[in-house]
């Protein structure tokens, strides 16, 4: 690495300039690349938030299998959750949907996640993407009980 190659003053300087930038960007900064992004909301008409809900959520849900199980128009899925596929992963997501769905969702939440995963690793394996084969460890090296010396 290049920092053991600084001298010691260089090295001390620029950790305590970077300390002294994360205190003063908390949320962080474009220099640091951990700047967040004020991100877009999606723009819905007034009937579209009378007649729609949301419910947080975190797993490994696929937009695809959510529509398909509660009979939603996908491209309204995806108006009403943007990125929803890619962001539900990471963190909790708000996900929103009609009124009238809602309680259909928390009923099959189990069954949508389980179709959920095994649509997502049939695409893994469609892709060309093999899981790695398990390691072969060692044996365990077994300890030797000290042979005690004769009286």
């Amino acid at each position: 690495m290049i920092q053991h190659e600084l001298p010691a003053e260089s090295r001390n300087h620029v950790k305590k300039f970077i300390a002294t930038h994360y205190i003063f960007e908390r949320n962080g900064s474009e220099t640091t690349g951990i700047k967040k992004t004020a991100e877009k909301q999606p723009l819905l008409s007034a009937d579209e938030l009378a007649n729609s809900d949301t419910l947080s959520i975190t797993g490994r849900y696929s937009s695809m299998v959510i529509t398909k199980n509660l009979a939603v128009d996908l491209v309204l899925f995806n108006k009403w959750n943007p990125d929803f596929d890619k962001k539900v992963m990471m963190e909790n997501y708000p996900i929103r949907l009609p009124k009238d769905k809602i309680g259909a969702f928390q009923s099959n939440r189990n069954k949508i996640a389980q179709e959920s995963i095994l649509l997502m690793m049939q695409q893994n394996i469609d892709a060309g993407n093999e899981y790695p084969q398990p390691l072969s460890l060692p044996a365990p090296i077994q300890k030797r009980k000290p042979v005690k010396g004769k009286r």
